[in-house]
């Protein structure tokens, strides 16, 4: 892991965007020096033309923010979803299109590639709400208890810490977004599988869903009523009569929300069924691991009103009772800056994602 210096860069990497921030290491981390934010190039497969994009970027905003520094002593922190073997080497992460896998050093050099560290965003996030920002009654001892953390969004991102430290098992364990929850399902490629979790319960699939149950349904009922009439008149029913098949995935938080506030039949069923899907799975580790605490996190438990509700419905119909009892479930404290305190703190703590 990189040494704590007063400064350092955290580089936040989304599908659709790149967050590079310069901060400074005080505890509580102040307001970023500077932060830059670019539409990242995934389409390499191998992750070089976006590694090389984001050194680029981090150059230039390092010799911005800190003129008088040494760009090549700042220790830069690289947060992405996916499979990571060790802190400079990403091994698969599909939804930023990088298949093949790739050593930092490969495409860096070994110079520049020492100020890296691969860090997941799922244990980022983590760190920063166990360490900043969950309630200290809820994170008491969380350093000598059991934890799961789920975060849901784009995809289903997990991990398991126990007395501090990830379960890898024998390298990947963890990730119970790749859990089958349905045998007989649909074959998708990222997965190499047939129903795994992340394809029932991330808001793509949420989207997904409401489109094709939306274009079922309007075969099968007349829409002539008053409430099919206010219904036509939603963001979300205007949003479906004009979307375009090939983007069925598309439809945004705000839409969705909207279907919620509406009380839609087509968007509460699509809600329902992907939260029974999330406790479904979370309930199996629940019942083997019974940990102390487990939170929530993510777009779909804070931005889709009911989500989180409906996910311990769910989880308490599935679940053993003591197993249910003994444990705490809670939500994240909503904050954008979540990965950066996590970066920051586990560097202060000497915390990794990679120790085994």
């Amino acid at each position: 892991m990189a040494s704590l210096t007063t400064e350092r860069v955290v580089v936040q990497l989304e599908h659709m965007q790149l967050v590079i921030s310069c901060v400074r290491s005080a505890v509580p981390p102040g307001e970023p020096l500077k932060v830059v934010k670019v539409v990242p190039d995934l389409s390499d497969p191998t992750g070089a033309r976006v590694l090389r994009q984001i050194d680029a970027e981090v150059l230039r905003c390092t010799s911005l923010a800190l003129p008088k520094i040494d760009p090549n002593t700042v220790p830069v922190d690289i947060v992405m979803p996916g499979s990571l073997e060790g802190p400079r080497k990403i091994v698969r992460v599909s939804r930023l299109n990088i298949r093949e896998g790739c050593n930092i050093e490969d495409h860096l050099g070994p110079r520049r590639a020492a100020n890296y560290c691969l860090t997941n965003d799922v244990y980022a996030s983590a760190i920063g709400q166990l360490e900043h920002l969950l309630p200290k009654n809820v994170t008491a001892d969380w350093k000598i208890k059991t934890v799961l953390f789920v975060y849901i969004d784009e995809g289903v991102g997990s991990l398991i810490l126990h007395k501090g430290r990830v379960i890898r098992g024998a390298g990947f364990g963890g990730p119970l977004g790749h859990a089958i929850v349905e045998t007989a399902g649909q074959y998708f490629d990222d997965f190499r599988a047939r129903g795994a979790l992340e394809a029932y319960c991330s808001r793509p699939w949420l989207s997904a869903n409401i489109v094709n149950r939306y274009f079922t349904d309007q075969d099968k009922r007349a829409n002539n009523s008053d409430r099919q009439r206010t219904l036509s008149s939603t963001a979300l029913r205007r949003a479906l009569m004009t979307i375009n098949l090939k983007e069925k995935e598309s439809l945004s938080y705000r839409v969705l929300s909207d279907g919620v506030d509406n009380d839609d039949p087509i968007m509460i069923f699509a809600l329902r069924e992907a939260a029974d899907y999330l406790g479904l799975a979370i309930s199996h580790l629940l019942v083997t691991l019974n940990p102390h605490l487990v939170v929530l996190d993510g777009a779909m438990v804070h931005r889709l009103s009911g989500f989180f509700d409906l996910t311990l419905e769910s989880l308490r119909r599935y679940t053993w009772v003591d197993a249910w009892n003994a444990t705490t479930i809670t939500r994240s404290v909503p904050c954008d800056a979540a990965a950066i305190l996590g970066v920051i703190c586990a560097a202060r703590e000497g915390l990794s994602f990679h120790e085994a």
